[in-house]
């Protein structure tokens, strides 16, 4: 019984101590009165500063050059090296070979669909139809 009435004494000490919040106008007085010494002493210390003198303004004389602006060329170049690739790609064989005899078009020109790029030599192709259509004429009258 001893044991558990010191061990109720002991607690409700302990919850009495830790339930007491202090002062807290105290609190704030001392906060206060050491700001207000912090305060004090950079004053003092930017004081100091000031009058050894080695602190340099920052509003202090630059120098300025003045030139008359005149009309040149700007002359602005610079090297990269890299791949190009392009948007689109277009693959051109014609319906039928045979040597080309004119190129319509250049190099990097804007070309649309339907466009005549080259022409062909036709002599051969030429000379086949007519030997095609005289096979068949004489087929016709033969049969």
């Amino acid at each position: 019984m001893k044991y558990n009435l010191l061990i109720a004494i002991v607690s409700f000490s302990a919850m009495l101590v830790s339930c007491g919040k202090g002062n807290p106008g105290r609190d704030a007085e001392k906060q206060l009165e050491q700001y207000l010494k912090q305060q004090a002493e950079l004053s003092a210390k930017i004081e100091a500063l000031k009058q050894s003198g080695d602190l340099e303004t920052r509003t202090s004389e630059v120098p300025v050059v003045l030139e008359t602006i005149e009309p040149a060329v700007f002359r602005h170049f610079f090297q990269a090296s890299g791949t190009v690739t392009p948007i689109r790609e277009a693959f051109i064989s014609p319906e039928m070979s045979g040597q080309i005899r004119e190129i319509a078009v250049t190099e990097g020109q804007r070309v649309s669909r339907g466009q005549v790029l080259a022409r062909l030599n036709t002599d051969v192709i030429s000379g086949n139809m007519a030997e095609v259509k005289t096979q068949l004429q004489l087929a016709r009258d033969v049969f």
